[in-house]
């Protein structure tokens, strides 16, 4: 049997409406023989559990359902990238959804990504009611952050080889792989594309002040970025935190 060209990991954990959501986005390529769709379902309930091997039962050819338990979305999306056999990996989480993604197959078959190790795409996200365009930053934008979200990266599987999400970042693992992976010479693409939709919740301080002392870690023991340059980036990131924030709070009271 031939590998397919895309191998799509979808992780969810009781939330069958979301999973029936990205599993929608994706019917124009499910069954086609160059996608295959890995499907990591750690639900903690059997009622939970059943509605979303329903709903993948009638998509059965090119969907793997994999129920098992995990411990959190990375060890999840780890699990998944086990059991993909295709030439490029896709980590597209449950409750989000693919845009185009017949076009994005139609792509990964040109020539202009031989030699390409990572593919850095454009996304929609999705957040308290507005769905906004992001653009993908240009490839030198790791050594400041993810340059785009990670629903809309594409990773050779190659490249992959000995590489897995480290569980120990709890919400920046996404960037200290890439990071890793940019770090050990792979070749990065930027495409200026929709490729997904992220849907996210308003971030609190708390796990901003997490997602900062994960990125600390990446940018310090992956990259090794001088001290005064991390310094510079976490006051630029604070700032943008902060006028995210004043934004929503005055968003939210123009509704009230």
């Amino acid at each position: 049997m031939n590998a397919p060209i895309l191998s799509i990991v979808t992780v969810t954990a009781d939330d069958s409406a979301g999973l029936r959501r990205t599993l929608l986005s994706l019917a124009k390529v499910i069954g086609n023989a160059d996608v295959e769709v890995i499907v990591i379902d750690g639900s903690r309930t059997a009622a939970e559990a059943s509605l979303n091997t329903m709903y993948v039962g009638k998509s059965r050819d090119g969907v793997l359902h994999v129920q098992e338990a995990d411990d959190g979305v990375y060890d999840a999306m780890n699990r998944g990238l086990g059991r993909t056999r295709g030439r490029w990996v896709w980590f597209l989480n449950g409750g989000d959804e693919a845009v185009q993604p017949a076009q994005l197959l139609l792509e990964l078959r040109t020539p202009e990504i031989e030699g390409c190790d990572l593919i850095y795409y454009d996304y929609r996200l999705a957040a308290q009611g507005v769905m906004k365009h992001r653009r993908a930053h240009a490839p030198w934008w790791i050594w400041h952050g993810l340059p785009t979200s990670h629903q809309a990266i594409l990773y050779r599987r190659a490249i992959l080889s000995g590489h897995r999400y480290d569980v120990s970042f709890k919400v920046a693992a996404d960037y200290a792989l890439t990071a890793a992976l940019v770090n050990s010479g792979a070749v990065v693409r930027a495409n200026r594309r929709e490729v997904a939709t992220f849907y996210v919740g308003g971030m609190s301080s708390q796990s901003y002040r997490r997602l900062r002392y994960d990125a600390d870690r990446v940018q310090r023991e992956i990259l090794a970025i001088p001290r005064p340059a991390i310094w510079l980036s976490t006051a630029i990131h604070k700032a943008a935190f902060e006028r995210r924030r004043r934004f929503g709070r005055r968003r939210h009271s123009r509704m009230a």
